[in-house]
């Protein structure tokens, strides 16, 4: 971890009385040649020394990346999967990168109760047909670390209800705070991203910070999964990895105050 400026310059200072040689600086002045001179070397040393710590960060993040069996390194492969393409049996990699093959834009890996992997996976605006999964969890099955049971989940976005009333500044037209409250709702969701875990309270707080709206009150919201709906409490995390909002049958109320 990088030195502060402040503790570099002192050890500068201590190391420079230890030379006989230098025993005739010692003026006291903080604007002294020597003492704006080993200053200035601190600096670039502190610089230096940050530049280091971005760097070993970057390094620790690709071993982790690439160090079979973890988490992170399912996740990187299952995002390098290409669709009708060979594994290389003697590397198990691709001989050549074909990034239009690569169909699968967001995965997530997390270990799950059977002590297991549970891989989520999706294209950009859909998941993966039974015949792309089917292909993927065979290239997965070649690649996979030794002995860990693999789970796959590929379906269509957990869709969010929303059922509220928003107090608003009767100074705004209603259609420009309806569009603002449209947009807040996506910002949130994009913010969320994949294998997110959707909090009441924030999309609340991302609510109350426009200008435009004074107070929300939030009376209900629903998830749907598989025609499945349940009341969300507190937060919910999507089975699918992907939230969609159901802007159709959301009811937001608009109220001046």
């Amino acid at each position: 971890m990088a030195r502060k400026v402040k503790e570099i310059h002192s050890a500068l200072i201590a190391e420079k009385n230890k030379i006989p040689e230098l025993q005739g600086l010692n003026s006291g002045s903080q604007v002294a040649i020597w003492r704006l001179f080993l200053y200035l070397v601190a600096t670039v040393i502190h610089a230096f020394e940050k530049a280091l710590d971005v760097f070993k960060a970057n390094v620790y993040t690709v071993i982790e990346n690439n160090r079979p069996g973890t988490l992170s390194w399912y996740t990187e492969k299952a995002i390098m999967f290409q669709l009708n393409d060979l594994l290389d049996t003697k590397t198990l990699a691709y001989s050549i990168i074909d990034e239009s093959r690569q169909i699968i834009k967001f995965a997530s890996a997390t270990e799950n109760i059977s002590g297991g992997v549970t891989l989520k996976l999706s294209k950009q605006d859909a998941p993966l047909s039974t015949e792309e999964l089917d292909k993927f969890i065979a290239y997965m099955e070649q690649i996979k670390f030794a002995g860990t049971q693999i789970s796959y989940v590929s379906i269509e976005p957990d869709a969010i209800t929303i059922d509220m009333e928003v107090f608003y500044n009767g100074l705004v037209s209603e259609s420009y705070v309806r569009s603002a409250i449209d947009l807040a709702i996506a910002s949130y969701f994009d913010d969320v991203g994949f294998n997110g875990v959707f909090r009441l309270n924030s999309l609340i707080e991302r609510l109350r910070l426009l200008n435009e709206v004074i107070d929300v009150d939030m009376r209900q919201i629903e998830v749907t999964q598989n025609s499945q709906s349940n009341l969300i409490g507190i937060s919910y995390s999507a089975i699918s990895g992907r939230f969609v909002y159901n802007r159709s049958d959301s009811v937001i109320q608009l109220t001046v105050l």
